[in-house]
């Protein structure tokens, strides 16, 4: 990794935006740009059942970083902090039309966010909040049986954010993403869920900052068992997320920053679940580990399912 200078180098550090929908920091990148996703990682961990009609799903999220590490694992910045809330609204159909013997939905999730971020460089501070990317997904296929379920489809990812290359941080992208996923999920007779979402991403280029982020594969996991407790029924378990981008960051001639490697972080925590009639509620924390070229820190998520 190059020497870059300190005003550049101070957006990089706040990678920790990394866990919004759509929130991103102006380059340099730390693999994709500002070292971030348009997927909320970790955001699933439990399967969910949607049976034909209009469901609302609404996802909160906390992350707090307080270190940003390069591509050995080492801290760019010592005194490095960052704080990102979210609050990601999902709206859901399940229609009647069976393809191929599958269930048929869309949906689309609309992210609010804010972010604050504060370095020890010349760049100081910045905090932005504001309307995220939106992201859409017109077909999703589901085949479903007693014990296993698989689900399929494509989440589009558009630059609906506001954006300003020239600020370090963004609620926007300014750059789509197209990204094929795959969830499949395990539920025994007893009680224990085995659930997997596998997601690789496409970005296309940001034109305003003259970068293209590379190519990302990672998954949401989760583990739990069903158990009684003060006479109701919870899941309980393990989950988290696994990240790793695939392909290299490129940037135009004229990009005033340093292209940093690939990417990469873990996550684990436990997680409970709370089904009563046609609700869900979930509960996570994250703890993330071994990052490289990302900012490392903790997460909470609270999800909200609501079937009509």
């Amino acid at each position: 990794m190059k020497f870059i200078p300190e005003k550049y180098s101070a957006r990089c550090l706040a990678s920790a935006l990394v866990m919004l929908f759509g929130a991103v920091l102006s380059q340099p990148a730390c693999a994709t740009e500002g070292g971030s996703s348009s997927y909320g990682h970790g955001s699933e961990g439990f399967l969910d059942a949607f049976p034909p009609g209009l469901h609302l799903v609404n996802y909160t999220q906390f992350y707090e970083a307080g270190k940003s590490l390069d591509n050995s694992g080492k801290e760019t910045a010592p005194g490095f902090k960052a704080r990102a809330t979210a609050n990601i609204t999902r709206i859901m159909y399940t229609n009647d039309l069976h393809p191929f013997g599958a269930t048929f939905s869309s949906h689309i999730l609309v992210p609010v966010v804010d972010v604050y971020v504060n370095t020890a460089t010349p760049a100081g501070s910045d905090s932005r909040s504001g309307l995220g990317d939106i992201t859409i997904a017109p077909v999703m296929l589901g085949w479903h049986s007693r014990n296993y379920h698989l689900i399929t489809g494509v989440d589009i990812t558009m630059p609906t954010g506001t954006y300003d290359k020239t600020r370090v941080a963004n609620p926007g992208r300014n750059y789509w993403d197209i990204q094929p996923n795959f969830i499949a999920s395990y539920t025994g007779d007893g009680g224990f869920q085995a659930f997997g979402k596998f997601m690789y991403d496409f970005n296309t280029k940001n034109s305003d900052a003259g970068y293209q982020s590379g190519q990302e594969l990672h998954m949401d996991y989760g583990f739990s068992q069903k158990v009684n407790l003060f006479t109701q029924d919870f899941q309980l378990g393990m989950g988290g997320y696994v990240y790793q981008q695939t392909t290299k960051d490129e940037a135009d001639a004229g990009y005033q920053g340093q292209v940093y490697g690939k990417g990469r972080v873990f996550a684990i925590g436990p997680q409970i679940e709370y089904l009563y009639k046609n609700m869900s509620f979930d509960l996570k924390f994250q703890k993330e580990f071994e990052a490289r070229n990302r900012s490392e820190g903790d997460k909470f998520w609270f999800k909200f399912n609501y079937s009509f």
